[in-house]
């Protein structure tokens, strides 16, 4: 949340690692350097294969460079909500 109004908003509800169920995040997570440090996919590639994310790097990439110009000319109060569960 960014100020309260739910930014991106990009569903990661259906994220499920017990059930292979993580290719968004792990895409988002991948592309995160080719993003930010506007490279070529080639050049960037962080060489993470899925199983590798899955079992050492578990990471979530939110992009919030795309939000309304309102929120970068102001403070801007940041909320993560997230659900954890264990099998």
């Amino acid at each position: 949340m960014l100020n309260s109004r739910r930014y991106p908003e990009i569903n990661h509800d259906s994220t499920n690692f017990t059930q292979q169920k993580f290719l968004r995040v792990y895409g988002d997570a991948a592309a995160f350097r080719t993003k930010f440090y506007h490279l070529e996919d080639f050049i960037s590639n962080p060489n993470i294969t899925p199983a590798d994310y899955k079992e050492l790097f578990p990471m979530f990439d939110f992009d919030v460079t795309k939000q309304s110009k309102k929120l970068k000319n102001s403070v801007t109060d940041i909320q993560i909500k997230a659900q954890f569960s264990e099998t």
